[in-house]
């Protein structure tokens, strides 16, 4: 990912005889200069499905942030789905970390000033996940991540990691990495992986 490319571009490169050779530039649909297109990237298992997350951009209500979906056919990338926040929550930087299963059915997108909370410097942001789902009909948003009762300042969702079966879902905060399982579309809370210092978890992978 190039994302201080003007609007951002990412570059696909690939191995051949030994040596990396740039196979495509990939660029979105209708971002402007500050979307940060490429901030945060994934791909599936089989490299066809890419998510690109875009926290800076511009949607129809303002600048909520997005990820857009590339599905590759030979060498050829072409933009399939644009996904947002279903709140159309402003200035929450959705995309600023997504992740995908090995399939490329599920992604999940970090939107770390998400969800504003009070306190005494006044409204504050504390962060969440966000679930979406591919199915016949396109992308669907399934679950809002993060914890029942939300803290200033938490920076939830970066990074964020599924597992290959998009069973589980690791989650990063300022507290410690957060472990979600999914139960159908549901999705509960199983563990709180705490460490020192306090910032533990500020990555995370999963396989």
């Amino acid at each position: 990912g190039v994302p201080g490319e003007n609007a951002g571009v990412v570059v696909v490169f690939r191995l051949e005889a030994g040596d990396w050779i740039a196979e495509a530039t990939i660029e979105a649909s209708g971002v402007e200069p500050g979307s940060a297109f490429g901030s945060s990237l994934a791909l599936n298992a089989d490299a066809d499905i890419a998510a690109i997350g875009a926290p800076g951009d511009e949607t129809s209500v303002g600048r909520t942030g997005s990820v857009r979906v590339f599905r590759r056919v030979g060498i050829e990338w072409a933009e399939e789905a644009m996904l947002v926040p279903a709140d159309d929550q402003l200035g929450g930087r959705f995309g600023a970390s997504v992740a995908l299963d090995r399939f490329g059915m599920r992604a999940l997108i970090g939107v770390p000033e998400d969800r504003l909370v009070f306190d005494p410097y006044g409204e504050v942001p504390t962060g969440s996940a966000r679930v979406f789902l591919r199915g016949s009909d396109g992308w669907t948003e399934e679950a809002t991540l993060g914890p029942t009762t939300p803290v200033g300042w938490d920076q939830i969702g970066v990074p964020a990691a599924l597992d290959a079966t998009g069973d589980r879902a690791f989650v990063a905060s300022a507290g410690g990495l957060r472990v979600y399982r999914r139960d159908g579309t549901s999705w509960t809370e199983e563990a709180m992986l705490r460490g020192t210092p306090d910032w533990y978890g500020m990555s995370t992978n999963a396989a």
